[in-house]
């Protein structure tokens, strides 16, 4: 079965898989060879695949997955490897995002501070610093 990744600045992954396992919009999402076909949406989350044996990880921001003829293909706004994550930018997120959420500004978008929290700890649970 093939894996792509696709962002809206390239493709970042493109291997042959025997599994892969990632957050749909209404929980985790499991893919084996010839699984039936579909689309789902997908929310912020951790993309695993296992490629000859050995399991990894990819961080995907939220975007579609199309599952046909064994050919998994994710269409995401991001796709990060542990390399990839800024320990101090993902921790100053996290506090931007918790003060926004605390503050009685009229003008602070909730819904906004409430994802950009979830995906900077996230991140951080990735890097292993939360």
């Amino acid at each position: 079965m093939q894996l792509q990744v696709l962002t809206p600045e390239a493709e970042a992954l493109c291997t042959d898989v025997t599994s892969v396992n990632l957050e749909g919009c209404l929980g985790r999402l499991g893919i084996l060879e010839a699984h039936t076909n579909f689309i789902s949406k997908l929310n912020f989350g951790l993309l695993e695949y296992s490629e000859a044996g050995k399991q990894h990880h990819v961080l995907c921001g939220s975007g579609i997955v199309e599952v046909n003829n064994n050919q998994v293909t994710v269409l995401v706004r991001s796709a990060e490897r542990l390399d990839d994550v800024d320990v101090d930018r993902a921790k100053e997120a996290l506090q931007r995002a918790k003060s926004r959420l605390g503050s009685n500004d009229k003008e602070v978008n909730l819904e906004r501070a409430q994802d950009a929290q979830v995906r900077a700890q996230q991140r951080l649970k990735f890097v292993g610093k939360l």
